[in-house]
């Protein structure tokens, strides 16, 4: 995954993730194809290769995220762990 903080391709991955996500609602995931991605964005297939290299490059980076929210959400939790795991799973219940 292409780590830019450019405000323009921060956007894009969100599109792209988003439409992942929502594919996989009603698909398998080795059903999907990056046209498929595509086809659910208003992106071109070029602006998905310049910020992902592959789907599984996406999946990574959504399982990725929901990690370092997790562990940021664990660190900082007053009420101990219990409750930060229930709300992480409440909040991911469609990633799980």
């Amino acid at each position: 995954m292409n780590k830019s903080l450019n405000p323009s391709s921060i956007r894009s991955k969100k599109e792209i993730t988003n439409a992942l996500l929502k594919l996989m609602q009603d698909h398998s995931y080795s059903e999907i194809s990056v046209k498929q991605i595509v086809l659910d964005t208003p992106l071109e297939r070029k602006t998905f290769y310049n910020n992902f290299s592959s789907k599984d490059d996406v999946l990574d980076a959504i399982i990725s995220n929901a990690i370092h929210e997790y562990v940021v959400a664990l660190t900082s939790a007053p009420d101990g762990p219990l409750s930060v795991i229930f709300e992480f799973c409440d909040k991911n219940r469609e990633l799980l």
